[in-house]
């Protein structure tokens, strides 16, 4: 299921579309950090290893030319014992993703 954060932010986006269908794709998972949804060797800040980005193999990268207008990132408090490093991860997964969804 969505999230109540997911979920307001779709009625939002179908009452601002005037009509447009929208589609929703849930890619969740509990108590995660961001290294696991960043591809791996695409570490600028150099705090990604290969087995951490196994979120982003099985739930992004199979994605790959999808057309995706906006994404909604909810993250937590998984990653707050190393909260310097979460500017350059943020950046770092978006552009990952911006790859991904054209």
């Amino acid at each position: 299921g969505f999230s109540a954060v997911c979920s307001f932010a779709a009625n939002y986006t179908i009452r601002a579309s005037n009509g447009v269908p929208i589609g929703l794709i849930a890619a969740n998972s509990d108590a995660t950090k961001i290294e696991e949804w960043t591809r791996s060797g695409s570490d600028p800040c150099h705090f990604i290893s290969p087995p951490m980005a196994k979120l982003y193999n099985g739930m992004i990268a199979p994605l790959n030319g999808t057309k995706v207008a906006a994404v909604l990132w909810y993250h937590g408090e998984s990653n707050v014992d190393k909260s310097y490093r979460y500017t350059c991860q943020l950046k770092t997964i978006a552009q990952n993703w911006r790859e991904v969804f054209n």
